[in-house]
């Protein structure tokens, strides 16, 4: 027996990104879920090629799309142009910050690498 709430997921599943997108600002939660499924692999492959700790490329992971999520209620910004892009450099940007961060010299935040 199918309910309500599972037709209209399934409706959603068949949408662009755009519009479920739109539906994440409208506070429809099944959208994130959606978004995740979509272009999780993408920013987890980016994160864990660069990482190379997949604990660490999951933690980035989730929180990229959370941030997506927080960022997509408070802002009135459509979706970015392309999404599967805009995602993959959140997960570049990241990555190098968690690996500028590991580098840090103690008690200087400066970067231990020579350059």
């Amino acid at each position: 027996m199918k309910i309500e709430g599972d037709k209209a997921e399934e409706s959603l599943q068949e949408k662009t990104d755009a519009e479920v997108f739109a539906a994440l600002k409208a506070g429809r939660s099944q959208a994130l879920a959606i978004l995740y499924d979509r272009h999780a692999g993408l920013v987890y492959g980016i994160a864990c090629k660069m990482l190379g700790n997949t604990a660490e490329a999951e933690d980035l992971t989730q929180d990229i799309f959370l941030n997506l999520a927080r960022s997509c209620l408070r802002s009135q910004a459509g979706i970015p142009a392309h999404l599967p892009e805009h995602l993959g450099s959140l997960s570049l940007f990241g990555s190098a910050a968690l690996l500028a961060e590991s580098t840090a010299l103690p008690g200087t935040g400066q970067s231990g690498i020579a350059g």
